[in-house]
């Protein structure tokens, strides 16, 4: 993640295949701690864990992995909880791991809080947990284990992803290409949608076209900055239809230019 200067480690489950899609653990937790999740992907941020750059690596891992966007959960303490209640769209879950004291949220997906009886703040953490209930959360306690597939196996069935071409629609309308398009890619399986997906993708596509064109115009205008930002964008964006690729080779053209990497180093 060169814009950040800063990388992710990303463990694929052993039978990993673009064939279907995958949930996603966020593993905001502590390193000598990590996730083993064999039914997902997990994604570990590197050497920070802001919000800005949580969600740009989620995001580069969408473009990289068949990721269901409905199926994407955060493991971890504070962090965590502050960016599933920051961005309750993205997630669809949280498992708090033995966490120390924590101030619940008035609105959240579903939760598991896992504690460790060694805890000192045990106590604390089951008592926002019980605040969370009562304010009509879907929240549950579980002891810590060491077992793998803890997260899914605690959260998994209580979740409810919708699909379908509604969803693609709405993601479309927020801006959210690339969620639409994995949305649409997994209807592709379904004989009685799949006409349907394959038009959405289409128009998707032309989405594409579209910004393609605006950038070229901004090259040519010799607002280089703009025509690269907004080339970075769309590369992720639109990665997994055709033109995707266009974009990706278009942005290796661009970046190497000279006059392009004097006006990226300027401020604007």
């Amino acid at each position: 993640m060169k814009d950040f200067r800063s990388s992710y480690a990303v463990v694929p489950p052993a039978g990993y295949s673009d064939r279907s899609s995958w949930p996603v653990i966020v593993d905001l937790g502590n390193p000598k701690d990590p996730a083993r999740e064999p039914g997902a992907l997990v994604l570990r941020p590197g050497s920070r864990q802001d919000e800005a750059f949580v969600l740009a690596c989620l995001l580069d891992l969408k473009t990289r992995y068949r990721v269901n966007p409905e199926l994407v959960l955060v493991r971890g303490g504070a962090p965590a909880l502050a960016l599933v209640s920051g961005y309750p769209e993205l997630f669809a879950a949280c498992a708090i791991r033995r966490p120390l004291a924590f101030e619940p949220p008035r609105k959240f997906p579903p939760c598991t809080v896992f504690v460790d009886p060694g805890d000192p703040d045990r106590w604390k953490a089951l008592a926002a947990a019980m605040m969370m209930k009562k304010a009509g959360i879907d929240v549950d306690v579980r002891q810590a284990t060491d077992r793998p597939g803890e997260v899914l196996g605690a959260l998994g069935r209580r979740l409810r992803p919708r699909g379908g071409l509604p969803l693609a629609d709405e993601f479309q309308r927020q801006g959210r290409w690339l969620d639409a398009s994995l949305v649409c890619i997994d209807l592709l399986e379904n004989p009685e949608v799949e006409w349907l997906a394959r038009t959405k993708l289409r128009s998707i596509e032309g989405a594409a076209l579209i910004e393609l064109a605006k950038v070229e115009i901004a090259a040519s205008e010799r607002r280089y900055k703009d025509a690269v930002l907004r080339l970075r964008s769309a590369a992720r964006q639109f990665a997994w239809v055709p033109t995707g690729e266009k974009l990706r080779k278009r942005l290796g053209e661009l970046e190497s230019r000279p006059e392009v990497k004097k006006a990226l180093e300027t401020d604007d």
